[in-house]
């Protein structure tokens, strides 16, 4: 029996789905942990999945931030947050290895860069598991959330391309925090989260 690891980030639309995931793996005969906030905590147990609480760092605040729901100021404030959540993650899931061990797989969003660390230091694989279509940005069809998207969409393809192949708009909110834990950690820092840590190499 296999010992999965969830790392859920975000509102209830995001963690649920994870929540659903959780419950099939374990029909399946794994063992799932997932660490998020306590909010949480009745629908993971629930669902028989074990659960470590990650500490909220003003979850509820950031929820009725005014900015919260605006295309782009949410993506700042999101990776903000996340960034600043890297740490709390890690502290979740230590708690959890000390009765459980180490999981064989890891699955998360992009949005948490907990995953990807723990990846590079436990060398455990870790699938990125995402609900949205942002982090697949593509030049054919700009997904909303980015900077002047509609902008971007009026551009030429190739100049879409180019730009976009090279953008990395958010990575200055999160990878402060991210590159710190990092250090901490003596994991080697990503240049940019977008073009290295968005995307798990173990797959998608």
């Amino acid at each position: 029996m296999s010992h999965v690891l969830l790392l859920p980030h975000g509102t209830a639309g995001d963690v649920l789905p994870y929540v659903w995931l959780g419950r099939q793996l374990i029909q399946h005969g794994h063992e799932v942990t997932m660490a998020c906030v306590e909010l949480f905590r009745e629908a993971a147990e629930h669902a028989g999945l074990h659960f470590v609480a990650v500490e909220e760092d003003e979850f509820a605040e950031r929820m009725r931030h005014p900015t919260a729901w605006e295309p782009g100021k949410s993506m700042r404030l999101g990776h903000e947050f996340a960034g600043r959540c890297t740490v709390k993650y890690l502290a979740a899931v230590e708690e959890s290895m000390r009765s459980h061990g180490i999981p064989h797989l890891i699955l998360a969003p992009m949005i948490t860069f907990a995953a990807r660390l723990l990846r590079e230091k436990l060398g455990v694989p870790f699938i990125s598991t995402n609900l949205q279509p942002l982090p697949f940005v593509s030049a054919h069809e700009v997904p909303g959330g980015l900077p002047a998207v509609w902008w971007l969409r009026r551009l030429p393809l190739l100049l879409r391309k180019l730009i976009l192949t090279h953008a990395a708009p958010y990575d200055r909110f999160a990878l402060p925090a991210v590159r710190q834990c990092c250090l901490e950690q003596g994991v080697r820092p990503p240049r940019s989260l977008r073009q290295e840590w968005y995307h798990s190499p173990d797959g998608v």
